[in-house]
């Protein structure tokens, strides 16, 4: 298994909640909230200090991403129940942000590089991860519990790059052959 931390294309397309929708989002975070979700109000940036950014499938959000019909499709089977897709209020484009549900303790902090906060002790930052593969189990969409980043394995990557989806690149930083 590799596992990979998703982070926007260069001059990509991001999705920007509406101020009274943007914790609501947060919250989502690892929760299910179907089938009561309401969607929320988002909208598609298209230009950024008056360049105009590049249309994609998979817009950023927040530390997260959008799905746009052509991505949601071409996810399904993998999405699975690793995570649920969440109805966006968008006036450009019909979107569904990707919500994870797994939320793991798999980091091993011990052999894992990190920054810290001095004043907290808390992760400010992941240099180069290590994962226990055991409690990665099959999921293919985690979060971290602290911090709440998203990452995603091989068989995600693969899917996106056979239906040749944009928005989102994927860099590898952990193999279960490494450890």
């Amino acid at each position: 298994m590799i596992v990979f931390k998703p982070a926007p294309e260069d001059y990509a397309q991001s999705i920007l909640p509406a101020p009274a929708d943007s914790d609501r989002l947060m919250a989502a975070e690892g929760v299910r909230q179907l089938p009561h979700w309401v969607p929320a109000r988002v909208e598609l940036l298209k230009r950024d200090s008056g360049r105009f950014l590049k249309a994609v499938d998979m817009p950023f959000a927040l530390e997260s991403f959008a799905l746009n019909a052509r991505a949601k499709d071409a996810l399904a089977d993998v999405v699975g129940n690793d995570a649920e897709l969440l109805p966006l209020a968008c006036e450009d484009e019909e979107l569904w942000l990707l919500n994870p549900l797994h939320v793991s303790n798999a980091l091993d902090e011990k052999r894992s590089e990190l920054v810290r906060f001095p004043s907290s002790g808390r992760i400010a930052d992941i240099v180069r991860p290590v994962f226990d593969r055991r409690k990665l189990g099959d999921h293919r969409f985690f979060l971290l519990r602290q911090p709440r980043w998203l990452y995603v394995t091989d068989a995600v990557v693969e899917a996106v790059r056979e239906a040749k989806l944009t928005g989102v690149i994927f860099t590898p930083v952990w193999s279960d052959e490494a450890s």
